[in-house]
């Protein structure tokens, strides 16, 4: 299947996915929904949940530019604290669609399909945990601030912001970013830091 016509199942299937639920929506519907053969799309995908796990792949793939611009950043470890929240805010926006469909459907995968989703997940909470742990030794972040539950907080925070975002809503992507990466820095700095930020 070509690369466009691929990406448009994709779509198509993600979108059924999170207007019917993913047990719900039947392999037959997808096919009528794509005008691909219901065998076509079994020529190309095993079942139902290899679907799935296709498109959950090809969004984490998409993610990985984000992840190195996050990990090129030049500043301190706060700023690029903020700076990887305020990112992954808009990117999450612009793909709040797959990002609400991985937070719904991922305990439908397999575990060894959730394993192969796992690498990529653990960069991104790599970097974060690398983050407040250095701002941490540079006197940035309180001592006790847990690095680890830290990070599931964060990104717990923001992959649920597809679950109220409308686009036609008061809050632009560029102030949610901002409030949520102001808040979340703010959250867990020294009293020190605190006076450089105001």
């Amino acid at each position: 299947m070509a690369k466009k016509r691929l990406e448009e199942v994709y779509e198509i299937a993600a979108r059924l996915f999170e207007e019917k639920g993913y047990d719900a929506t039947s392999i037959q519907e997808i096919a009528a929904a794509t005008g691909v053969l219901k065998g076509s799309l079994y020529y190309y995908f095993e079942s139902k949940e290899d679907l799935l796990l296709g498109i959950l792949k090809e969004w984490q793939k998409e993610s990985i530019p984000e992840l190195e611009r996050y990990t090129n950043f030049v500043g301190s470890p706060a700023e690029q604290f903020g700076y990887m929240i305020s990112g992954y805010v808009k990117w999450t926006i612009d793909h709040r669609l797959y990002v609400a469909l991985f937070e719904r459907e991922y305990r439908s995968l397999s575990p060894e399909h959730q394993a192969e989703l796992v690498p990529v997940r653990d960069q991104y909470e790599r970097l974060m945990r690398r983050l407040i742990n250095e701002g941490k030794e540079r006197g940035q972040f309180r001592d006790d601030a847990d690095a680890k539950l830290t990070t599931i907080a964060t990104f717990s925070m923001i992959n649920g912001i597809p679950m109220w975002y409308q686009p036609s809503g008061p809050y632009p992507p560029t102030k949610i970013a901002k409030v949520y990466a102001d808040n979340a820095v703010r959250s867990i700095s020294t009293s020190a830091a605190l006076v450089d930020l105001a």
